[in-house]
């Protein structure tokens, strides 16, 4: 809705004002609270994923990973938050490879006070660990991942009769069926270990 913007250097140059100041991560909660309390990004579906900012300057920085190329180069992630539309809810800057757990697991105390349910975090493999879903349970905070070490055999040995519900999304028949998955992990308790079972919904499609 803006009818014009400021040119590049002048645009450039309130960024780096931003930063000088010490008030750009202020600023940019401010803007994300100003669209969730709009309306202008989606509540339901917050998907989650890090971005390569790579970099090529001289000065020694961190690795991150480059998913593409499948080697580590020299730069930061952007641990960026989106609605089902693809527009960005927020997002945090880490260096190197960053850490989408522990991203994942912040947005649940920044925004429980703005959001009146809460959204349904997704998420690829690089977030999944059994101490971090007990994390997610722990913290009520609804979550969908994709398994590991899925393939067309072992998705074989699965009995077709237990794919007992069907449905058609964009022209494309899908069976799918539901039954949990049991995780264990250590805990402790009062200093003396124990194990602990998480129940999952495990959804084959």
């Amino acid at each position: 809705g803006i009818g014009k913007l400021p040119s590049k250097p002048i645009l450039w140059q309130l960024f780096h004002t931003a930063s000088e100041k010490c008030c750009s991560a202020s600023l940019l909660k401010d803007y994300f609270l100003y669209q969730i309390r709009r309306g202008l990004v989606g509540i339901w579906l917050w998907f989650i994923d890090g971005h390569l900012l790579p970099y090529t300057g001289k000065n020694r920085v961190h690795y991150a990973y480059n998913t593409q190329r499948r080697m580590p180069v020299p730069g930061r992630t952007s641990m960026v938050m989106t609605d089902g539309n693809g527009r960005v809810v927020d997002f945090e800057i880490h260096e190197g490879k960053g850490d989408l757990r522990s991203f994942i697991l912040s947005t649940k105390p920044r925004w429980e006070d703005t959001v009146p349910i809460e959204p349904l975090r997704v998420f690829d493999r690089e977030g999944r660990g059994v101490d971090f879903f007990r994390e997610m349970v722990r913290n009520r905070v609804p979550f969908v991942t994709w398994d590991t070490n899925v393939d067309n055999m072992s998705l074989d040995e699965i009995d077709d009769a237990e794919f007992t519900e069907e449905f058609e999304v964009n022209g494309k028949k899908y069976a799918v069926f539901e039954k949990p998955k049991v995780f264990t992990c250590e805990t402790c308790d009062g200093g003396i270990p124990k194990k602990e079972g998480i129940k999952l919904r495990h959804i084959f499609l």
